[in-house]
């Protein structure tokens, strides 16, 4: 299998291959989420989100996201997530855990096409509570 290095470009934050090199993914990039769905079950503790993921500085639709979460008990707001974001170029899998849904953080744990072996975290920072909107970051390696 072969591995594309990635650069992202600050103009619009659209992922971009630029070369294909036995190398690991590499970048940043920066997006604007807005929550679409969002779901909670009392009795399985189980809650999930879908949302629309957007170009940073434009209203063009780059993607989906989709999160689910579990809470570890339940005397706290602790949730361990799972999660996707489809982009134009594949898919990036996230898994972590969610203390305060208004700003948190997930490792980056694999994806698909040109994210398949990506490896980093993303950072999803709130930005407007109704409904909910947010930067997301995404930092690979």
């Amino acid at each position: 299998m072969r591995k594309v290095a990635l650069t992202f470009f600050a103009f619009g934050a659209l992922l971009l291959p630029t070369a294909s090199a036995p190398s690991t993914a590499s970048g940043v990039a920066r997006f604007r989420e807005r929550e679409v769905a969002h779901y909670v079950s009392p009795s399985t503790r189980l809650e999930t989100w879908r949302t629309q993921v957007f170009l940073l500085h434009r209203s063009r639709l780059a993607g989906t996201g989709a999160l689910v979460c579990v809470s570890v008990d339940t005397n706290t707001t602790v949730r361990e997530c799972q999660g996707t974001y489809d982009l134009p170029l594949g898919r990036v899998q996230v898994a972590g855990e969610v203390i305060v849904r208004s700003s948190f953080e997930l490792t980056i744990v694999g994806g698909t096409g040109i994210y398949e072996d990506a490896r980093g975290v993303v950072q999803v920072s709130q930005y407007a509570p109704t409904p909910r909107r947010a930067f997301v970051t995404f930092y690979l390696q």
